[in-house]
C-alpha cells in the first residue's frame, strides 16, 4: 500500500489511467537491477527513482573520472576518484529516501552474476563493455529475465529489450563478442552527453512498461536514434534458437587490441626505398587525430577506431603499411585486417625507426 506522502509524490503519474494506484503499487514492489552507473545508468537510475521503483540494485566497479562529467549527470567534481555506485546511491537516496537501493561495488563476472541477477525481476544493461554485455544476456537467458539494452556512440544510440517472453537475445543481434576495432568505444570516438540522456530515458521508460505491463514493449526490434537530424528507425530481430539456448555461463573476456598472430613489418629504410622507387604502396597513419604528430611520410589518416567502417579505403591489391607512434594501434589494426578481413599485403612500420616529432 502507498503512504499518504507517496500518493501525493506520485500523484501526477497515478492520474494516468494506465497506471493508477494499482500501477504505482506495482512500481513500489518492483525489483530492478541496473548494471553500469555511467552515461546511460545515470538517467536510468534518476528516472526509476523518480517514478518510485521500490527496489533498485546498482552494479558498477568504476571510479569517477573528470572526462565522465559531460554525460554522467549524477555526479559532480567533488566525486572525482570515488566509486560511482556508492556516490550514485547516496544521491538517489536523497532524491527519494523511501526506496531500497542496494550497491554492488564489484565487477560483473560469472561467479556472482547469477546470484545477483536472480534477486531482481528486470535487468538494465547500461555497460560499455561487450564481455559484460554478453555475460548479462546469457545469465538472463538462464534465469528467464528480460534485459533492457542501451548503447550510445557519438551522436547516435540504440535501445531494445532482449529475452522478453522468449524473444530475441543479444546473441540474435550478434552471435559472438565483436572485436574492439569493430565497435569503437566512446573514449576513442567521442560521445555527446545528451544522447546518453535520451537513450537512458528510453531505457527507463521500457523498464516502467515492463513493470506495469502496458504499451508495446520494444522486443523483437531495435530502435536507432540519430540526434544530429532527429531521425529514428527500427530494424526487426528474430530469435535464433541456435545461439539463444544458453544453459550455463561461459568465459567472458575482454578482447585485447594486441595481436598474437605474426604481422609482417617493414623498416624505415625499406619503406624509404619503396617510396623512392615510386612503388605502389599505401601508408596509413592510424593515430587518433588529437594525438597525431607529423612524421613526413606520404600517408593518409584513418584513426584505428574507424578502420572497420573504412575498408573501402584500404586496397587489397597492393601493399599497405600502417604506422603510429608507439606501434600498438598499427599492430592491432594489421592483425584485425589479416584475421577478420583476410587482407594479405599488410605491414606495420617497425617501432622506433621513424622520427615522430
Amino acid at each position: 500500500m502507498l503512504t499518504e506522502r507517496e500518493s501525493e509524490r506520485y500523484s501526477r503519474q497515478i492520474r494516468l489511467t494506465e497506471i493508477g494506484l494499482e500501477g504505482q503499487e506495482k512500481l513500489k514492489a518492483a525489483r530492478v537491477l541496473v548494471v553500469g552507473a555511467g552515461g546511460l545508468g545515470s538517467p536510468v537510475l534518476e528516472y526509476l527513482v523518480a517514478a518510485g521503483v521500490g527496489h533498485i540494485g546498482i552494479v558498477d566497479y568504476d571510479v569517477l573520472d573528470l572526462s565522465n562529467l559531460n554525460r554522467q549527470v549524477l555526479y559532480a567534481e567533488e566525486d572525482l576518484g570515488l566509486p560511482k555506485a556508492v556516490q550514485a546511491a547516496g544521491r538517489l537516496r536523497k532524491m527519494n529516501p523511501g526506496l531500497d537501493i542496494r550497491v554492488f561495488f564489484q565487477k560483473m563476472s560469472p561467479d556472482p552474476a547469477l546470484g545477483i541477477i536472480s534477486d531482481y525481476e528486470i535487468v538494465v544493461d547500461c555497460t560499455d563493455n561487450f564481455a559484460v554485455r554478453y555475460l548479462i544476456s546469457d545469465a538472463c537467458v538462464i534465469l528467464k529475465k528480460p534485459v533492457v539494452y542501451g548503447a550510445v556512440y557519438q551522436f547516435e544510440g540504440q535501445v531494445t529489450v532482449f529475452n522478453y517472453r522468449g524473444g530475441p537475445t543479444l546473441r540474435c543481434l550478434q552471435p559472438e563478442q565483436p572485436h574492439p576495432l569493430e565497435v569503437p568505444s566512446c573514449e576513442e570516438g567521442g560521445i555527446m552527453g545528451t544522447i546518453a540522456g535520451i537513450i537512458g530515458a528510453m531505457q527507463a521508460q521500457e523498464v516502467i512498461k515492463l513493470i506495469l505491463e502496458i504499451g508495446e514493449v520494444l522486443s523483437g526490434k531495435v530502435m536507432v536514434y540519430n540526434s544530429l537530424n532527429c531521425s529514428s528507425y527500427f530494424f526487426h530481430l528474430e530469435r535464433n534458437p541456435e545461439v539463444s539456448e544458453i544453459r550455463e555461463l561461459g568465459v567472458y573476456e575482454e578482447v585485447c587490441l594486441t595481436a598474437e598472430s605474426h604481422v609482417e613489418t617493414v623498416t624505415a629504410t625499406e619503406l624509404k626505398i619503396w617510396i623512392d622507387e615510386n612503388r605502389d604502396v599505401l601508408i596509413i597513419d592510424v593515430s587518433d587525430p588529437a594525438d597525431f604528430r607529423p612524421h613526413g611520410l606520404p600517408c593518409i589518416q584513418i584513426p584505428s577506431y574507424s578502420i572497420a567502417e573504412s575498408l573501402d579505403r584500404i586496397p587489397r591489391d597492393k601493399p599497405v603499411v600502417f604506422v603510429c607512434p608507439m606501434g600498438i594501434k598499427s599492430l592491432a589494426v594489421a592483425s584485425f585486417l589479416r584475421e577478420k578481413e583476410r587482407y594479405t599485403q599488410i605491414y606495420t612500420l617497425e617501432v622506433g625507426l621513424i622520427q615522430f616529432k
